[in-house]
């Protein structure tokens, strides 16, 4: 039964196997090759799946992350050479982003805070490594468990955001986290749930999913009829699964169904409940 459900939510949520393709971490060494020609005065590396660290002419570091164009390739192959040309092309207008354009492509993203903690360790083995320099990455926590980054989510590419770079934007925390989540729900093609007993689950573009816990909008007794408290579990980005906190059938067959996968862009095996209009850590 687990694992039907897992085929069927991963078929639902638009994964699929593709051999002849290139994997992740060839088409990241594809983007560095190219990038060594096209943009010589940009220095690029690969510091996780489909992301990339990259420093610019000016000095600024950023991170680069391939999700959207490695989408795009996998949508029309033969087309792999024009879809890296245009995320290099994107490489040398990166700057700190000021504009309404800009700000209409904002999004939240959640990560686990470990995330955080491998960022500073490769900083900190950076020749260059500054131990009293601020983190260049902005972040929100919310909770011990989970973190709230921002990013400018391009045609090509996702971007995280630098402190300086959300400061430019001239909004408070509170306001930044609700333009961000209006931004992305505005951009997802479609948000849906599905019932697969005893679970349902949240369903969208394949990418948010979890960051669809920042949608207070979502999360009422209308749209999730469950036995007690509204728990989710985020195995990965794009899978949202929910359950209610007196429901053991359901608690268990999630719990069981994230231990027997190896999940791809993993963020947390710890089920969050919902009360007083927050996410904790639940533990039944």
């Amino acid at each position: 039964m687990i694992r039907l459900f897992i085929a069927m939510l991963l078929l639902a949520s638009g994964v699929s196997a593709a051999d002849e393709l290139l994997t992740p971490e060839a088409f990241s060494e594809r983007v560095l090759v190219t990038a060594a020609e096209a943009v010589p005065e940009a220095e690029l590396r690969i510091v996780g799946e489909l992301e990339l660290a990259i420093t610019l002419a000016n000095g600024d570091s950023l991170r680069g992350f391939l999700d959207n164009s490695y989408a795009m390739y996998r949508a029309d192959p033969e087309n792999v050479n024009d879809v890296i040309k245009n995320y290099i092309a994107t490489i040398s207008g990166m700057s700190v982003p000021q504009d309404d354009g800009d700000l209409a492509k904002l999004v939240p993203v959640i990560k686990h805070a470990d995330y955080l903690a491998g960022i500073r360790q490769m900083l900190s083995e950076a020749e260059d490594y500054d131990p009293d320099a601020d983190f260049p990455m902005y972040f929100e926590t919310l909770n011990s468990e989970l973190v709230v980054m921002y990013a400018i989510d391009s045609d090509q590419s996702i971007r995280f955001l630098s402190p300086d770079e959300v400061t430019a934007f001239g909004l408070q925390t509170d306001a930044i986290r609700q333009r961000a989540v209006d931004n992305l729900v505005a951009i997802l093609p479609e948000v849906s749930t599905e019932r697969f007993e005893p679970l349902t689950a949240v369903l969208a573009d394949g990418n948010y999913e979890a960051t669809l816990l920042l949608w207070d909008a979502l999360w009422t007794e209308e749209n999730f009829d469950v036995q007690g408290d509204i728990v989710a579990f985020v195995p990965s980005r794009d899978i949202l699964l929910v359950t209610g906190s007196e429901d053991q059938d359901g608690l268990a067959t999630a719990r069981d169904v994230i231990r027997s996968n190896e999940w791809t862009y993993a963020i947390s095996e710890k089920a969050f409940v919902r009360r007083d209009g927050r996410w904790t850590v639940f533990e039944d």
